[in-house]
């Protein structure tokens, strides 16, 4: 049985010991988050030499440009990627994706009009690509252009009738504008592609405002069995259950 004084000594041994783990265990943390890094910046190098060998080879190559600018993006290098996406374009005008990733750039570095004349150019090149109509709509609602983001919108629904943020995106817009009708409308054709939390919200108390209180207590009801956790479901259900029960 060890004495009292080297019990003391353990504990003062183990008491200092921890001190130094943390620090190991954060080195470690930096050498991993450092290693990943590199990792990331060698395959970046790697197929930037690849696609710039294939265009030293075939410079019309449209692909190894796309691809570069594909690469540029997810690098954070966006000038640079733009210069790719060009390139691209100008050996294959009708290249959508690239005309689209072009118009992404240009709506993110503020050029709102050359991003507008892009998206509308990818569309008219391809009028089932689904990407741009749905960006443009995103472009109007940040310009506060709501009548050019309906009727896009609307455009967008046509190309792709079961994608869930545009009916979501749109309904939010109807609702702003006191539109409840059509809100209810593109928040259950939203919620006929996947359940949503905010989207049941949303549409209950719209039937609320209506004063429809069965149709409001049902999205709530469906809200909490999809999210028990949704409080404003829960709390609404409980307080219309009593007014329910108290009504003469």
């Amino acid at each position: 049985m060890p004495s009292a004084k080297k019990k003391k000594t353990i504990a003062a041994a183990a008491t200092k010991s921890q001190v130094p783990l943390a620090v190991i265990v954060f080195g470690v943390m930096i050498l991993i988050l450092g290693g990943l890094t590199w990792r990331r910046e060698r395959i970046y190098e790697n197929e930037t030499v690849l696609w710039r060998d294939t265009i030293a080879k075939n410079p019309q190559a449209w692909i190894a440009y796309n691809s570069l600018g594909n690469i540029s993006v997810d690098a954070g290098k966006f000038d640079e990627a733009l210069a790719w996406f060009k390139k691209c374009v100008e050996i294959k005008p009708d290249h959508v994706k690239a005309i689209n990733n072009i118009a992404n750039i240009y709506k993110m570095q503020g050029n709102v009009e050359e991003a507008v004349q892009e998206y509308r150019k990818a569309i008219a090149l391809d009028p089932t690509y689904f990407d741009p109509y749905y960006n443009l709509c995103v472009l109007y609602v940040q310009q506060n252009k709501i009548e050019d983001a309906i009727l896009a919108f609307q455009a967008a629904e046509k190309i792709n009738p079961a994608d869930f943020d545009v009916h979501h995106d749109l309904g939010i817009i109807y609702q702003d504008r006191r539109s409840d009708d059509e809100a209810i409308r593109e928040f259950k054709a939203a919620l006929a592609v996947k359940e949503d939390t905010e989207t049941y919200n949303r549409l209950a108390g719209l039937y609320l405002k209506k004063g429809s209180i069965e149709e409001a207590l049902n999205e709530y009801r469906k809200a909490l069995r999809f999210d028990p956790d949704n409080r404003t479901a829960s709390e609404y259900i409980r307080e219309m259950t009593k007014r329910i029960r108290e009504s003469p």
